[in-house]
Parts: C-alpha cells; structure tokens; sequence
C-alpha cells in the first residue's frame, strides 16, 4: 500500500527547530553588541566632555594657578568618572607647561576606559 504524506515528520520539525534557535541566538547577542556599544559610545562622549571642559579651563588660568589635579565626576547616565590633571612644568621649554587630562571611567565592573587630551601653555608674562 502506498500512503500519501501530508505535512512533516518529527524529524523535520526537530531540524526547523534548531535552525530557528540558532537564528534567534544570532539576534539575541546581536542585540547584546549593539546595546553595550551604544553605552560605551555615550560614556566615552561623556568622558570627552569633561576633558574638553577642564582644558578649556586650564587655557583660560593663570599660568602659575595650573596644577595637579584628582576629582571625582558623576556624569549624568550617573557613572562615576575620575577626572585627573597631570601638569609637567618647563616641558617642553622653559617657561611652558604641559598638561595631560585623563579621564578614566569603569563599564560592568572590569572594563576600565581612558580618554586623554593634552595640550602646551605657556607663560604670558
């Protein structure tokens, strides 16, 4: 006798089955990136900012006012974010000072991150 089939064997399903689930776990840690990615990217702008604001401070002080610098910065996602001023007077010449700002931040809990700009002033006097 022959039979005629209608639809699909267990096997079939079991086979449709994993290559969905193995499709969805693609999505899922895709998912996983993008979001991280997307909190790093604004952490990191965060981080930018305070540097970009401290410089601008420091190129509008008083030459012998610069100095080293360790503070404590809560950004508005409230992560904490250590702001820290490193001056090297008469570098590059005398007469100059050379400014370092770091800003360093920690995301789930391992990964640290660093931002650093630096720039040259110079006595005015």
């Amino acid at each position: 006798m022959i039979y005629k089939q209608n639809g699909l064997t267990l096997i079939e399903n079991l086979i449709a089955m994993a290559i969905l689930s193995l499709g969805m776990l693609g999505i899922t840690n895709l998912t996983v990136t993008i979001v991280y990615g997307r909190t790093l990217s604004q952490a990191m702008t965060t981080a930018t900012i305070l540097a970009q604001n401290k410089l601008e401070d420091v190129q509008s002080a008083e030459y012998d006012s610069i100095i080293n610098e360790h503070e404590t910065i809560l950004g508005e996602n409230q992560m904490p974010y250590t702001r820290i001023l490193q001056v090297s007077s008469d570098h590059p010449a005398p007469g100059m000072k050379t400014v370092a700002i770091d800003v360093l931040w920690t995301m789930r809990k391992t990964r640290a991150h660093r931002v650093t700009l630096t720039t040259i002033v110079a006595d005015r006097h």
